[in-house]
């Protein structure tokens, strides 16, 4: 009987889905991106335990290379058995697979296998990445990822999200080499990988300004009160934490800051709701921390 199983990130959403055969430990998986006579290729999977009892999940075969349940059974029992080595031990080192074979292993035996969720990296493989699935890991050279980064700035997509189409690539090669799987050129020692600035600034509004504030004494006294010096006299937190009673000037009303940022001392104006909250503190001596 042919079970399926539905395999999920953390988060809930749904990655792939997962056969079982009539094989105990024979799975396979539609492929995202191979085709087989008009339909999706076929991944064949076996899932054992090894001589230490930790626990293997590998890709063997694709129906389009003639695997079958019944060779991925017959492979499962040799293994276990002892009396044969794993085919990706077999395989010679030097290999040179093509970006969408490399990716299936990538996206079968690795994201799968760690149940992580691989949305965003499927919809750059048969989106952005889509021309380079053909070419063998060896031909993604240097200058095809800088065309590759020159387009998509032309199309006007942000760094972030060309650094995470070219991080892609460099992960699914990585990957192949800790799995002995690619052993050729990497382009990525000259490639300087673009820096996403993730900096955004955005001024609050006063109602929303009065919101936070209000949310803030609702849960902390002392935090409210440096969020509201911070807010109306313009200090840094240092500067508000390094404030002692002796710097508060109700007859100036001003604040003393005895190192600002620039090494200088400098005053600065209190607003009303900043000189009636500091009016309400009990008194202390003046070397004492606000």
């Amino acid at each position: 009987m042919v079970t399926k199983h539905s395999v999920r990130a953390p988060n809930g959403h749904q990655m792939a889905e997962r056969k079982s055969t009539r094989y105990p430990g024979v799975y396979t998986y539609e492929s995202s991106l191979r085709r087989h006579n008009g339909r999706p290729d076929i991944a064949f999977c076996i899932d054992y335990r090894d001589s230490e009892g930790k626990r293997q999940r590998k890709t063997i075969g694709w129906a389009s290379s003639g695997m079958t349940a019944a060779k991925a059974h017959q492979i499962r029992i040799q293994i276990i058995s002892g009396k044969e080595q794993a085919p990706w031990q077999q395989e010679s080192v030097q290999r040179d697979p093509t970006l969408d074979v490399a990716w299936e292993r990538y996206y079968h035996d690795w994201m799968l296998a760690q149940n992580k969720n691989a949305r965003s990296d499927l919809a750059l493989i048969r989106g952005h990445l889509q021309i380079f699935t053909t070419l063998r890991l060896s031909e993604i050279t240097p200058y095809r990822i800088d065309r590759l980064m020159a387009d998509m700035h032309a199309q006007g997509l942000a760094a972030q999200s060309i650094s995470l189409a070219v991080g892609l690539i460099r992960r699914v090669m990585r990957r192949m080499r800790i799995w002995g799987l690619y052993d050729g050129p990497d382009p990525f020692v000259s490639i300087k990988m673009p820096r996403p600035n993730n900096r955004r600034m955005r001024y609050l509004e006063p109602e929303e300004a009065r919101m936070l504030l209000q949310e803030l004494q609702r849960r902390s006294e002392q935090t409210w009160m440096m969020a509201l010096i911070s807010l109306h006299c313009g200090l840094r937190f240092g500067e508000i934490a390094a404030l002692t009673y002796g710097d508060v000037n109700f007859a100036d009303g001003t604040l003393y800051i005895r190192e600002s940022k620039n090494g200088r001392a400098r005053h600065a104006v209190m607003t009303d709701e900043v000189r009636m909250a500091l009016h309400n503190l009990p008194l202390r001596p003046s070397t004492e921390l606000l």
